[in-house]
């Protein structure tokens, strides 16, 4: 989040969940330390948070409902935002649409698209009802194949190799790529390898 926050983008999103505290001592506080500062010179950033279907049993008896995987207290509180990560399927499992809001208990959840967009513009998105599924789902115009947009792997931005003022102003989205993360998708564009989970996002 430092070596990105130098380049001064608008945003980040990080579309990894962090739903549990970090391995390493002190890990959790120092990015939470990187966001704030982040924060602080003008570039917002965003969570990812997880909604997954919960299956058990109770006295013998099979039990469904959700769960909510936020991110850990500490990030939660130092982020500009979180949104919901999950990517609808379609009966191919195929990816075409978003969800922009959950209910989850009493709350509703923003997805994880619709609170960078949120925080991008400055105020509320706000979506014809006609353009909008009967489940709430908003169909995605994909722009191309993999690395229409700009993609430059980590590493680079870690070795210093990427230049920072390319970022300025823009939506920062970092994501896996590769298939042993399991966040790839088919979608329309997406080919035999099909599409990354953040440039879905």
């Amino acid at each position: 989040v430092n070596k990105l926050a130098v380049g001064r983008p608008r945003l980040i999103v990080l579309d990894v969940v962090f739903d549990t505290p970090g391995w390493d001592t002190g890990g959790d506080q120092a990015l939470a330390e990187a966001i704030r500062a982040a924060r602080a010179n003008g570039t917002g950033v965003v969570l990812a948070a997880n909604l997954a279907q919960a299956v058990g049993s109770s006295a013998g008896v099979a039990t469904a409902g959700l769960t909510y995987s936020p991110p850990v207290d500490v990030l939660a509180a130092a982020a500009s935002a979180s949104g919901v990560a999950n990517l609808p399927v379609d009966a191919d499992d195929a990816v075409r649409r978003t969800t922009l809001l959950y209910p989850f208990a009493d709350a509703t959840l923003p997805s994880l698209g619709l609170a960078a967009a949120t925080l991008y513009r400055g105020q509320a998105v706000n979506v014809p009802a006609a353009d909008l599924g009967k489940d709430i789902s908003l169909p995605i115009h994909f722009r191309g194949p993999e690395a229409t947009f700009r993609t430059v792997p980590l590493h680079q931005v870690w070795l210093d190799e990427a230049a920072p003022e390319t970022l300025e102003g823009a939506i920062v989205v970092v994501g896996y790529t590769t298939e042993i993360e399991q966040d790839r998708h088919p979608a329309p564009f997406g080919g035999i390898r099909s599409l990354p989970g953040a440039e879905i996002q």
